[in-house]
């Protein structure tokens, strides 16, 4: 602010329109985080451009939710026995009709709410993040603990159920936030960062998926179990600075943006990963692998990699 000294008086009235335009753009800014507290939660209740989505069961959900939450279910975020691979993302005109169901559009600040039990909750509600992202909605943020961070912040809870105005969803799809089959493919042969999010375990080979599934990991993957970025495994993510040296010491680099692919056994648990490389460290080119090990590992022209030999 020195500057305003050496600055006719004439001349500093005129840049305070610019500083006000300034600090409102830092303002627009702050208010686009891709992570909110229960607090943050509390102080916009009612407020007509936010919409609360609630990700609970629909059993769960009528028993308590965020005031205003509108509810849908995780289950619904992925095909299921009637949509055959289980798990995976549902067609793109299918997603979008059903985010113009639950009344979002473009004016809506999003809000992704789990009950936030642990780092399973959290992986949900990224795996949600990353869906809304994908079909094009940017503006949408997760609530950092869920609906316990929002309790403990002094929220009320209510029951029975909202039920949304239905508007027409308009979005640009981002599909190079997937990874599918032949982009690993590739990935592999490009020695592409590749991220594992599964437990030490299932990494090593000492747990394995399906019966048709072999055990191991990808070659040339690094391994992050996905309830390390979360603390102690609970349903709040870590700080950002924590979320750096725990990518560091898995020798997973965040100076700068860069071409990785994160996976786990069905892109649920890697989601979170995904969210925290992408939306908290700012790594735009983070990709999340939709089939996963599920799909790779079942597979006889893809590799796999295991530190010991237990099944045979």
């Amino acid at each position: 602010m020195r500057i305003f000294r050496y600055l006719p008086v004439f001349k500093y009235f005129l840049l305070l329109p610019l500083l006000g335009i300034s600090m409102l753009a830092q303002a627009a800014l702050a208010d686009t985080t891709p992570l909110v507290d229960g607090r943050w939660a509390l102080e916009h209740l009612g407020n007509d451009d936010v919409l609360f989505l609630d990700i609970q069961p629909a059993v769960q959900y009528r028993k308590y939710h965020i005031p205003g939450a509108i509810n849908a279910p995780y289950s619904g975020w992925r095909t299921g026995k009637k949509q055959p691979p289980k798990g995976m993302l549902p067609p793109v005109e299918a997603l979008q009709k059903k985010l113009g169901k639950l009344g979002i559009d473009a004016g809506k600040r999003v809000i992704v709410a789990a009950t936030g039990n642990g780092a399973g909750d959290m992986a949900a509600a990224a795996r949600v993040f990353w869906t809304l992202q994908l079909l094009g909605h940017r503006n949408v943020a997760i609530l950092n603990g869920g609906l316990i961070a929002y309790a403990e912040a002094n929220g009320k809870l209510e029951k029975g159920v909202n039920s949304p105005r239905a508007v027409r969803f308009k979005g640009r799809p981002n599909m190079a936030l997937l990874a599918q089959l032949e982009d690993m493919k590739k990935a592999t042969e490009a020695k592409t960062a590749l991220v594992d999010a599964r437990s030490v375990a299932e990494y090593l080979g000492i747990y394995k998926g399906g019966k048709k599934e072999r055990p191991g990991t990808i070659p040339g993957s690094r391994n992050l179990p996905f309830d390390w970025l979360t603390v102690n495994g609970s349903g709040e993510i870590h700080s950002a600075d924590n979320l750096e040296n725990i990518f560091r010491l898995k020798g997973i680099q965040t100076k700068e943006p860069r071409e990785r692919i994160h996976y786990c056994h069905t892109g649920n648990r890697a989601a979170l990963n995904w969210f925290v490389d992408y939306a908290l460290l700012g790594n735009q080119k983070a990709r999340l692998y939709d089939g996963s090990t599920k799909e790779w590992s079942s597979r006889r022209d893809t590799a796999v990699k295991a530190e010991i030999e237990l099944w045979k």
